[in-house]
């Protein structure tokens, strides 16, 4: 309602573009109206559907399964930049299917294979799933850190670790988060590891609190 109810051509359209496609990447309620602005049988006035933002509609299409391998290899052909290179990988990385979450697993912990941005954009495109999707892979990132940190630079090895820690979790009824399975294979590893880099640990501990607040904010709202 705010984006058809925003000033055509305005950076206030733009914001609520992009906010109607980050949206989307969670729920498909809107998809129509997403697809529509891509192929053009929706337009809203004075609205431009460049190729970022062409990027983000996709990237919501392919997280809730609505878009397909050979479309973005299209808009890929259509815009075969760096930045649509970024674009098409965080896509191919957040279709919901197990395959897919795995083959980008592989790819940015146990390979040194992918550049700056497109580690960090398959990082962001593997976190767009469901528990079902992502929770297997909680025991291989605590196992996998040491070794990530080892043999990354401190760059590469930040966005791995800080990019792939299991934050996003939900509240158990009738347990206090401090006691949450994910807190707890933080608290193990830390006690485990005392010796290990002060920066690899900093980022452990500010992740473990981010997710300790999420967690009692979300018991407090129950």
């Amino acid at each position: 309602s705010a984006l058809h109810a925003a000033e055509p051509g305005s950076d206030r359209q733009v914001i609520w573009a992009r906010a109607a496609a980050a949206a989307g990447r969670r729920s498909s309620t809107h998809h129509q109206l997403l697809r529509g602005l891509l192929d053009g049988s929706t337009g809203i006035s004075g609205l431009t559907v460049d190729s970022d933002l062409r990027w983000r509609l996709w990237l919501a299409l392919a997280a809730t399964g609505l878009a397909n391998r050979a479309e973005l290899n299209a808009e890929l052909e259509r815009d075969n930049t760096a930045s649509g290179r970024v674009g098409y990988t965080t896509a191919a990385a957040a279709f919901p299917e197990p395959a897919v979450k795995d083959s980008a697993w592989q790819a940015a912990v146990h390979s040194d294979a992918l550049s700056n941005e497109l580690l960090s954009a398959t990082i962001a495109g593997f976190t767009l799933g469901s528990h079902e999707l992502l929770d297997g892979y909680t025991e291989d990132y605590f196992s996998s850190l040491a070794g990530v940190w080892a043999g990354r630079s401190i760059e590469l090895a930040s966005r791995v670790v800080g990019g792939l820690y299991p934050g996003h979790q939900d509240a158990l009824p009738g347990t206090v988060p401090a006691d949450h399975p994910v807190v707890q294979k933080s608290v193990e590893w830390l006690e485990l590891h005392p010796d290990a880099p002060a920066a690899l640990r900093r980022i452990i501990i500010e992740a473990q609190d981010q997710l300790l607040r999420s967690l009692r904010v979300q018991a407090a709202a129950q």
